[in-house]
């Protein structure tokens, strides 16, 4: 049975409905080449793994991931890499030109990842200043196997448009494009097969710089959603694997919430559907166990509604997309929104993810969960007022988004603006209470210096989350503030039960513990501050006060 998994790539008996999309490609790449074209999150990477795990006809796959490469010698370095785990193919490597028998052999021999770390480095080194020769010269000896090698090159073209923004690499972008298309057309290569995936506009890379000419030969195949058919049997698939009783009215529902039926959105409504039902079982069967089979079986009747709200909660990161796919937005739109996202939110890389972004909006101004992405990326950037303007944007078209209202407050505050923030975090709160917001809603309360409020936010925020260990520690600062230290040091108690090693709630129990008198007691918690944080000069500072406190106490 098909199992439900959201997230990494599915394979083996999980993947599902896309078997003859397969079937077709490997039938392609047998007669030459595939340039395969989907948004991120549509599962071309599960279609790669499918062709590798299941071949169609007698050939290897070799698969490189492309998408945070920019230096060419990486590129052969990687397929030396992945050829050299391959026994058909580790034989036909040994004595190439480049690759030394030592080095050779500490590749073949490499357990640990720093070990292959610092061979890859090695081998790069012996690349870098004759990619060309040693690509060419390792498919020559590929090329001399009796079996077909397929090389999966995925997001190719995210390395190339990467190349083509940097000045130190735009050459090298088209000189690739040219070289590869030449390793294609050599009659040496004919048992080497390509197929290149890519989540991003071919068409606007290429034609930058001006190649697109260069891969004319490939064969376009687009990976589309499931068809409604397809989706519907999916989700009914899913739902007898977890035993979970999902009537045609609320799969209707969730496919009509999701919009363009993807696998990667299935398996997420599905997923949090199951869990709530799960919950609502357990619930029942603790309280009212005689009334079980009918509360299992009035859940798909006529809760259905309350279950997808909570669904689209956490679907709420992936707004944008459903509103780009529901509303008739270009691929493009699509792919550029969720590279951008990847790539700010994911990869930490915050300036390309902004471009991303900022072509997206370029072609649909009109969608908020864009404006919202942009907001976090500017943020993480340190670019508070315009991540600011971006979340105004945001607001402007969708006005009760919780999120939203959360990350311009956290943005106001960056900026010492609490009053204002503050404003934010209760326009987010009248839509739905969070810990998160109830906690931020304390810190600017703090700053403004109204700790009896701020004190109120934290106890909201801890009945929501009471493992929260830092709201424990703020609230232990502003009851400080407010002179009650038998309260604060519990506070701080509570933070250290839950995380022992937290050498901020050590330092400021040590603080309190001083104010009331008990040096011997604050002496011992800077000692576990200096113990976890040797260098902290506010640490030695507070014992050294702490024993004169002492001292004189006793004299």
């Amino acid at each position: 049975m098909v199992e439900n998994r959201v997230g990494p790539p599915v394979r083996g008996k999980d993947f599902y409905g896309r078997e003859r999309f397969v079937d077709l490609a490997a039938a392609k790449l047998k007669a030459g080449y595939v340039l395969l074209a989907a948004p991120r999150r549509f599962g071309k990477t599960s279609v790669m793994y499918n062709l590798m795990d299941q071949p169609r006809w007698d050939y290897q796959v070799v698969h490189a991931d492309l998408e945070h490469f920019i230096e060419l010698s990486e590129l052969i370095t990687k397929l030396i890499e992945q050829l050299a785990s391959d026994g058909k193919f580790a034989r036909f490597l040994e004595g190439l030109s480049y690759l030394p028998k030592q080095l050779w052999s500490a590749f073949r021999n490499a357990v640990e990842e720093i070990e292959l770390y610092e061979v890859r480095l090695k081998l790069k080194e012996q690349i870098h200043p004759r990619w060309q020769e040693s690509g060419a010269e390792l498919f020559r000896r590929v090329a001399a196997s009796p079996t077909a090698l397929i090389v999966i090159l995925d997001e190719c073209l995210m390395m190339i448009d990467r190349m083509a923004r940097s000045e130190a690499h735009r050459q090298e972008a088209e000189t690739l494009l040219r070289w590869l298309r030449a390793l294609r057309l050599s009659p040496e290569n004919r048992n080497v097969h390509f197929l290149i995936a890519g989540s991003i506009g071919i068409g606007r890379v290429l034609n930058q710089l001006g190649e697109i000419k260069s891969i004319n030969d490939f064969e376009q195949m687009r990976l589309e959603p499931f068809a409604p058919r397809v989706a519907t049997t999916f989700l009914e698939q899913l739902a007898q694997a977890n035993h979970l009783p999902l009537s045609p009215v609320c799969t209707a529902k969730m496919l009509a919430l999701i919009g363009t039926p993807v696998p990667y959105f299935l398996q997420i409504i599905f997923s949090e559907v199951a869990k709530a039902y799960a919950l609502r079982l357990w619930y029942a069967s603790e309280e009212m166990e005689a009334e079980s089979t009918r509360l299992a079986t009035k859940f798909h009747e006529h809760t259905s509604a309350n279950l997808l709200r909570e669904a689209r909660d956490v679907l709420e990161h992936h707004h944008y997309l459903a509103e780009a796919t529901g509303s008739g937005a270009s691929e493009r739109t699509m792919a550029l929104a969720i590279t951008g996202t990847k790539r700010a939110v994911e990869s930490k890389n915050f300036e390309e993810g902004l471009y991303y972004l900022d072509k997206a909006l370029e072609i649909k101004p009109e969608i908020s969960g864009i404006w919202n992405e942009r907001g976090i990326a500017l943020m993480n950037l340190g670019r508070h007022k315009e991540a600011i303007t971006s979340y105004d944007r945001a607001l402007a078209i969708k006005p009760d988004w919780v999120t939203t209202w959360h990350n311009r407050g956290a943005a106001l505050g960056h900026l010492g603006c609490y009053e204002e923030a503050l404003v934010s975090f209760d326009r987010a709160l009248a839509l739905t209470p969070d810990a998160d917001i109830w906690y931020n809603r304390g810190i600017v309360l703090g700053e403004l210096g109204r700790y009896e409020e701020a004190l109120v936010s934290y106890d909201h925020a801890l009945i929501l989350a009471p493992d929260l260990v830092i709201t424990h520690h703020n609230r232990g600062s502003v009851l400080g503030h407010l002179g009650l230290y038998e309260e604060a040091l519990a506070s701080y108690d509570q933070a250290l039960t839950l995380m022992q090693d937290y050498a901020l709630a050590w330092y400021n129990r040590g603080i309190a513990l001083g104010e009331l008198g008990r040096y011997e007691e604050a002496l011992a918690s800077f000692d576990r501050v200096l113990t976890l944080t040797p260098n902290s000069a506010d640490a030695w500072y507070n014992s050294g006060i702490t024993y004169l406190q002492l001292f004189i106490t006793i004299y």
